[in-house]
């Protein structure tokens, strides 16, 4: 039978190393996950059998063998991890540039970051297996070959990474499904806001849309969308609420959905999922808002009365500057 680190797939491997990479810097988790991705590769192929073979030859072979070994040594492990480590960092440059144009902008970001692992494949690592097929640095063949490499791999690792997304928040929402001893435990009420916050997520990237790029009126759309999607036998609590200082020329619009827990005697607010959007520039005349679902039989009455409400329509049509979409608590 086939030995089990053989045997696994690169997906699986993917997923054990973002798990570690995820405890680390902020900053450093893009190049450290390139690096490790690419030693979990050549595992992933074999390289945990051949090697060793090839050190032992290194050490112990003819000197013929030696140069040949050695290269082979030098490219797994040291060129192939570095340029993995440079297109992280060349990932985290560029996402600030891309994340407003949503997924597009994602799968542009692992392009990226493919594309410098591509170019010290093609002009670093070939040339020392293979010194025939050395290809010179000023041949646009050399380029467009690693170009087209990139976006092949790119596109394959941003689907492996966007299928696990979406596979990680399937199994946070089932796990909120689950009935909980204590639905107003600690525990329980982690799950509960990683599987709300993961599906408002997902519904936004199924829309193209990234939390912190949104547009306005699509970001309304989704979250009433999740809303219905999320309901509940018992109202939460879903507001819209509008906060602008008189006389500044910046404002913020919060859709929240509440989540509660019954102790006993009440339902007590635990905390809820917010969308964000911070505007500029608004009109003097724009006014404070500030609606709940609690106050309106339906959420159809409610949506009624906040598209209707002019402060609401003062903003919805604008660009938001910033958006971001997060849980917290009470």
């Amino acid at each position: 039978m086939t030995r089990r680190h053989l045997s696994k797939s690169l997906k699986e491997v993917h997923g054990g190393l973002r798990d570690w990479v995820s405890q680390r810097p902020e900053w450093l988790q893009p190049p450290l996950f390139g690096a490790l991705f690419i030693y979990a590769f050549v595992l992933w192929r074999g390289g945990i059998i051949i090697l060793p073979l090839a050190f032992l030859g290194w050490v112990f072979g003819p000197a013929s063998d030696r140069a040949f070994l050695g290269s082979l040594l030098l490219a797994a492990l040291v060129y192939a991890p570095a340029a993995g480590f440079l297109g992280g960092l060349l990932f985290a440059g560029v996402r600030p540039l891309l994340k407003r144009l949503g997924a597009f902008g994602r799968y542009l970001e692992f392009i990226f970051g493919a594309w410098v692992y591509c170019v010290v494949l093609v002009f670093v690592i070939v040339p020392i297996l293979k010194p025939a097929d050395k290809v010179a640095l000023a041949s646009p063949a050399g380029w467009v070959i690693s170009g087209i490499m990139a976006i092949v791999y790119g596109l394959a690792i941003g689907v492996t990474a966007n299928d696990d997304k979406a596979k990680a928040q399937s199994s946070d929402a089932n796990e909120s499904a689950a009935p909980a001893h204590d639905p107003g435990c600690p525990a329980a009420v982690m799950r509960r806001s990683s599987a709300l916050l993961g599906l408002f997520l997902g519904l936004l990237a199924a829309r193209g849309l990234a939390a912190e790029a949104l547009d306005a009126w699509r970001a309304w759309v989704v979250f009433k969308q999740f809303v219905r999607v999320a309901a509940e036998g018992s109202d939460p609590g879903v507001s819209v609420q509008i906060r602008h200082k008189r006389g500044s020329s910046e404002a913020k619009l919060f859709m929240l959905r509440q989540v509660v827990a019954d102790d006993g005697e009440s339902l007590e607010p635990v905390g809820g999922v917010v969308c964000e959007l911070a505007f500029v520039d608004v009109p003097a005349s724009l006014k404070e808002f500030e609606a709940w679902t609690f106050d309106h039989g339906t959420f159809e009455h409610f949506v009624d009365t906040v598209e209707q409400d002019p402060n609401f329509s003062l903003l919805i049509g604008r660009r938001p500057h910033r958006s971001d979409a997060y849980w917290e608590d009470a």
